[in-house]
């Protein structure tokens, strides 16, 4: 009895909340909290340049401090074996050797943003060698588990504190999702390779993908694409939903170039792209050249780029493009090998893409197993009736037929466009 009573004590004293089962479910607080420790470490595992950061004091065999000394450092490890030519940032896979000046006391910050073997040279005020040190760097490292490998030199090292960090070069600053197709969940992530300052700073995207949403077991790069803010310029994808054309996945991309911060954010041009990722899902992948017409551009107004079309069905590929100086986004179908084929609003009447709720009612839907494209068929959304309208394209011939939705008066009238959800269709309806 007493145990009992001391475990509710405890329980009514600290808050605790017990957990049942069924909140393990995915849908529940706590999976919903465990999905997003997991997205976290998932982020975590591509920030491949953890940094390890050492305060260091340097002084002569009389403890006299080396006075606006210089320390040259770096790591030796694999790339420097194989001959991996160095670069400021790591960008070639080797980081270059860094130097610091020591303050009034000899001390100085040396930072390491790869594992090895680190070495140091230090010279005094008068740019003389005189030390030399070398010690491992490893993940985990910490100043009770430091040790000297070689010292040398009339130099004296002292190690003051040591700590390891997410190091900016690796951090992952953007997890978005991109949808699902063919039972895969695809993610972009964008990893930051390089920091000079807030204005000059570059990146790497790829994309990932789980069959069930937790465990992202494909990892594929996107070549060919330039991500980073430099000069003035900011460089960022605009990726669309995934698509599965039975052999590959597909994304139609935009690689914009905007004016970068803090300067107001103004359009300056964009490539418009494909990228797609065999069943093999290799570790990178090229992007390649959608051939469109130059006075097309992909998600642009800057909408999400999930909202505007895109889907694949009976070998046709269905984009939107935004057509300037009239501004139209005009859903655009494209054969097997990507070419223009025709424009849904002009070829089959149908609604321009150019907000939200035009844009979601292109959908395809599966009847009896052949696919329909549909879309609104006016040129505004017949809000507010009892009957709604759309375009119906067969996926076989393209056959355009009208398909109209009917509330069966009472009173009720359409307030969004139907749409298709687990196979069936709904609308909001207002009465």
């Amino acid at each position: 009895m007493k145990k009992i009573f001391t475990t509710l004590l405890i329980l009514l004293s600290f808050h605790c909340k017990i957990f049942k089962p069924s909140d393990l479910d995915p849908s529940q607080d706590l999976g919903t909290l465990q999905t997003l420790l997991r997205y976290l470490a998932l982020a975590d595992a591509f920030n491949t340049y953890s940094q390890t950061v050492a305060f260091m004091k340097f002084t002569d065999s009389n403890g006299t401090p080396y006075v606006n000394g210089i320390v040259e450092y770096f790591v030796f490890n694999e790339a420097d074996e194989n001959g991996v030519p160095v670069s400021p940032f790591g960008e070639s896979g080797n980081i270059q050797p860094y130097t610091v000046t020591l303050d009034t006391y000899g001390r100085g910050f040396l930072f390491f943003s790869e594992r090895g073997i680190a070495k140091i040279t230090v010279k005094n005020s008068g740019n003389a060698v005189v030390g030399n040190a070398s010690f491992r760097v490893y993940n985990g490292i910490t100043k009770q588990s430091f040790f000297w490998l070689t010292q040398s030199g009339t130099t004296q090292f002292f190690l003051e504190d040591l700590a390891n960090y997410r190091n900016r070069l690796g951090t992952a600053n953007l997890l978005t999702s991109l949808g699902s197709v063919n039972g895969r969940q695809f993610l972009y992530l964008q990893v930051q390779t390089a920091f000079t300052s807030p204005t000059q700073y570059s990146s790497i995207g790829y994309i990932i993908s789980s069959t069930d949403g937790e465990y992202y077991d494909q990892v594929t790069k996107i070549d060919g694409v330039t991500i980073k803010v430099d000069s003035g310029n900011e460089y960022f994808l605009k990726i669309s939903k995934p698509m599965f054309n039975g052999s590959e996945y597909v994304f139609f991309l935009s690689e914009e170039r905007d004016t970068s911060p803090p300067s107001p954010a103004n359009f300056l041009s964009n490539r418009n792209l494909i990228f797609k990722i065999p069943q093999s899902f290799p570790n990178t992948s090229e992007v390649i050249n959608l051939p469109i017409a130059s006075d097309a551009y992909l998600y642009r107004p800057d909408m999400f780029p999930w909202i505007y079309p895109a889907f694949y069905f009976s070998g046709r590929y269905l984009v939107t493009p935004t057509y300037y100086a009239a501004t139209e986004t005009r859903p655009t179908l494209l054969n097997e090998n990507f070419a223009v084929t025709q424009d849904a609003v002009l070829g089959f009447s149908c609604m321009l893409a150019d907000s939200n709720l035009g844009a979601i009612s292109y959908q395809l839907i599966n009847v009896a197993g052949t696919e329909y494209l549909q879309c609104q068929s006016s040129s505004s959304l017949p809000l507010g009736n009892t009957t709604y309208q759309v375009r119906s394209l067969d996926s076989v011939g393209l056959s355009n037929r009208i398909v109209t939705f009917d509330t069966g008066g009472g009173g009720y009238t359409f307030q969004t466009p139907p749409i298709l959800c687990e196979g069936k269709i709904s609308c909001l309806i207002e009465f």
